[in-house]
Formats: C-alpha cells, structure tokens, sequence
C-alpha cells in the first residue's frame, strides 16, 4: 500500500472509531470492498449502521483525495481508477 491509501486507511478509521488491520486493509481495493468491510465490522461490534451512510462517509473521506468531480463506484478502485499510491 502506497502513502495515499495508508491516509485513506487511517481516515476512515477515524471517521468510524475502527482498526482496519493491515492484512484486511490490503485487501480493501474499491470503494465497495472498504464500504462492506467497515459496514460488516461495525455490525460485529455491536454497532450497526446503513450500508448508504458508511458508502456516503466513505465517498467524503475520499474525496478528499480525489476533488468533488471524480465519479465514485462501488467498483472504482483506488489505486487503478483514481491513481492513488
């Protein structure tokens, strides 16, 4: 994982008050696969939330990386599509 998607890693994990693993983490390619892995812990923590809201927070979060034009996807990867290291 490069720079960028350590800061994404750690952004979200502040945003939702979780620690993502490093091996987890490297599996976290797309918008979707970090969506449905914060999504699916929360809820084993006890602490559900709508799959939307963690999406929106997530697409916040990423934002800041890539400006407020870049189309976001569940499938948008984020190395490869958005060019992050």
């Amino acid at each position: 994982m490069g720079l960028e998607t350590v800061e994404l890693v750690m952004m979200v994990e502040e945003a939702f008050g979780i620690a993502i693993p490093d091996q987890a983490a490297e599996k976290l390619q797309t918008v979707g696969d970090m969506t449905d892995w914060v999504t699916d812990h929360l809820r084993t923590e006890g602490r559900p939330i709508e799959r939307s809201e963690v999406r929106a927070r997530v697409v916040a979060i990423v934002r800041t990386f890539v400006g407020e034009t870049t189309p976001l996807h569940d499938n948008t990867a984020f190395v490869n599509d958005l060019g992050m290291e």
